[in-house]
């Protein structure tokens, strides 16, 4: 059977929606969340100038991106220079895993980017960010992350 757009566009139609447990997830995440992450183990090596400049802020929406996924901003949203030529903005999107887990995506480009998962402890957003790309013969760095509320938010 061969692969077309009318199969993906089902699936997308399809998804579970969010449950009770998922969804208090998503309401104590909401919001604005100044982010800081550890230097990427292993380096990324001459790759980073693609995930540069991390953001140091999210602001987490409850209006839906995708079916999945929630919609998010993200400050700085500076597109790393290489790729200037070729996209203007980046996008964030979001979504709740359980009760107290979340899921960010700060994609770069097409299949490259950071995924952050984090655990909602009191007040703060601990775990970890990991670059995905769609190949690799190395081993995939990671960050820890760590991310509390903005004032006011």
């Amino acid at each position: 059977m061969k692969w077309n757009g009318h199969a993906a566009l089902v699936l997308v139609l399809t998804s579970i929606p969010l449950g009770p447990t998922s969804a208090q997830a998503s309401s104590k995440a909401v919001g604005c969340w100044r982010m800081s992450f550890s230097p990427w183990s292993p380096s990324p090596g001459g790759d980073s100038v693609l995930y540069q400049p991390l953001p140091d802020t999210v602001r987490l929406s409850v209006k839906r991106f995708d079916a999945d996924y929630l919609q998010a901003t993200r400050r700085p949203n500076v597109v790393p220079q290489m790729l200037r030529q070729s996209i203007d903005s980046l996008r964030v999107f979001w979504r709740p895993l359980s009760r107290d887990s979340i899921e960010v995506w700060l994609p770069t480009w097409w299949s490259t980017g950071v995924r952050v998962n984090l655990r909602l402890v009191g007040d703060t957003l601990e775990g970890r960010g990991e670059i995905y790309v769609d190949y690799t013969p190395h081993e995939t760095p990671y960050a820890n992350v760590r991310a509390v509320r903005c004032g006011g938010a």
